[in-house]
């Protein structure tokens, strides 16, 4: 992956604010400066990362400092850590797994080829409602979210997230649109365009 679409994709993910990522990409402020702004939205999540309260000393800051100042090594350094991480637990855990949740993805391409979004999304128990009628996704906390703002929604199985917990953040790659990622008992993708049909594609995976 280039450099500048790691850094990006890492920080779109913390900070859920456009302008807030390429002032620090292009390096056009500092990671204080960015942090020290009021302006910038989202204390809690960034607290929730160990990035607020700004102290230039935790291993937050000096994780995100080395991703600006230093991203191939970052890189390298992620890859390594995610290839240990594979070979010294987590391949044995996928491979019991990944049937389970391979199955609930497929369970869920049945469900939707005869369902509405709508129904889809009470049978699958998301922390969002979609409401075709208004055409917006409204969060169980929070501000409802037309379709025509949304590229696209992931609903990925999970065997570690027991909370159902929901992540919306939204695009710094394109079109400022947001993305909403959501652990479900099934895997899919809702495109713009399925959104206006009301249908929804299909896709394995998980975490």
């Amino acid at each position: 992956m280039p450099v500048k679409d790691l850094q990006r994709n890492i920080l779109a993910g913390i900070f859920h604010d456009r302008n807030a990522v390429d002032s620090l990409v292009t390096r056009g402020k500092s990671l204080s400066q960015v942090l020290t702004d009021d302006t910038v939205p989202g204390d809690e999540l960034l607290g929730h990362f160990g990035l607020h309260p700004y102290s230039e000393a935790s291993p937050a800051a000096g994780a995100i400092s080395t991703l600006l100042s230093k991203p191939k090594s970052f890189r390298d350094e992620l890859a390594l850590v995610l290839r240990k991480f594979w070979q010294s637990t987590f391949q044995r855990d996928w491979a019991a797994l990944e049937p389970g949740l391979r199955a609930e993805s497929f369970r869920m391409r049945d469900i939707r080829e005869e369902r509405s979004v709508e129904d889809l999304g009470r049978e699958l128990n998301l922390p969002v409602a979609f409401n075709d009628e208004a055409r917006e996704i409204r969060p169980r906390a929070g501000s409802p979210i037309s379709y025509g703002l949304i590229d696209r929604c992931y609903v990925i199985p999970s065997a570690f997230n027991a909370r159902r917990c929901a992540a919306i953040q939204r695009s710094c790659l394109g079109a400022p649109r947001p993305t909403h990622t959501m652990s479900g008992s099934a895997a899919f993708t809702i495109r713009s365009t399925s959104l206006s049909s009301s249908r929804v594609n299909a896709r394995n995976g998980g975490e």
